[in-house]
């Protein structure tokens, strides 16, 4: 299933949009030692024959900092970059496995402050590390997830006043860093409002909905779809998923989309890569059960109501 791609169109409406916007999205590309560049090459290919106004990267763009310590794999990675800047304007979000690498069983932060320099750097690509990109027609937040928002072992902020007990992905460690972020979410008028959000667990909460009310859309990715098999995801194609990141299972938020009780949609992208060679072994095989999953959201003239339309179709990569 990996020649597979899903392509989930959605259609949204905004009264202030001058033209027609097309967004493809694409989440966790995992880019890895053993990752086929041409595989990538293709994929970019086939985004570009939708004619997209921009490309946005939602995160986990690499597996692991390590893959780029081969200096071959560390210019195939800015290739892909470059690839994508000549489709459309690009805006690529980071989260925590663009920032570490796994040592045994610690975690230990790396962050390439060069690579992602040179990245943004390239003619049409923009780093969105917790700052923003902006045209005449829109404005695109990046923002980054802190590491120990992903993993309770890392120690709070000094100034952090959440409980140190806590549990990964805790809602309340979120939420007292949006705050500390909150200059880059007022929205501007008149034009779209979008946000790159990695991980979409706590979107649900009504505190997390409020702080991000100004945004059209937020698109989202981590989840990888639950690992949810194809199969199944059309007898019951919710939010719900099999197995989260955390093994925690059925999480809710782990695919499609859903709107706010503030209007914002929030669209989760299934994922380039499904399970990460990061992984353990045993599992890798999985990925040929999965088809890649990318996102394309046309964002319309319309009056900006509570509803959307939203379809999906399959075709193959080669």
């Amino acid at each position: 299933m990996q020649n597979t791609v899903k392509i989930t169109r959605t259609k949204s409406y905004f009264p202030d949009v001058k033209k027609k916007i097309r967004i493809v999205t694409f989440s966790d590309l995992h880019f890895s030692k053993k990752m086929k560049i041409e595989r990538m090459t293709s994929l970019l290919n086939l985004v570009s024959n939708w004619e997209p106004n921009y490309i946005f990267w939602l995160g986990d763009n690499l597996d692991d900092t390590n893959v780029l310590e081969d200096y071959d794999r560390r210019e195939d990675f800015l290739s892909i970059c470059k690839k994508s800047g000549m489709v459309a304007p690009t805006a690529i979000s980071l989260s925590d496995h663009d920032m570490r690498y796994r040592m045994g069983e610690h975690i230990v932060e790396d962050f390439d402050q060069d690579l992602w320099q040179e990245i943004d750097s390239m003619s049409n690509v923009h780093v969105l590390n917790n700052s923003a990109y902006e045209d005449e027609h829109l404005r695109v937040v990046g923002y980054t997830m802190p590491t120990y928002y992903f993993h309770r072992a890392y120690p709070l902020p000094k100034d952090s006043l959440c409980s140190s007990v806590r549990k990964d992905e805790d809602v309340y460690v979120l939420i007292e860093d949006l705050r500390k972020n909150q200059g880059l979410f007022t929205p501007v008028k008149g034009k779209v409002n979008e946000l790159l959000f990695h991980s979409p667990l706590t979107l649900k909460n009504d505190t997390v909905q409020n702080l991000l009310s100004g945004f059209e859309h937020v698109h989202s990715g981590h989840m990888h779809e639950g690992l949810t098999p194809p199969i199944l995801d059309e007898i019951a194609p919710k939010t719900l998923g099999m197995i989260s990141p955390q093994r925690t299972l059925f999480p809710k938020n782990a695919k499609g989309c859903f709107q706010t009780r503030y209007g914002t949609l929030c669209i989760i992208s299934g994922g380039i890569t499904k399970i990460a060679e990061s992984q353990k072994a045993i599992l890798q095989p999985l990925n040929h059960v999965f088809p890649i999953h990318i996102d394309i959201l046309d964002v319309e003239q319309g009056e900006k109501v509570k509803q959307y339309k939203r379809e999906y179709y399959y075709q193959s990569l080669n």
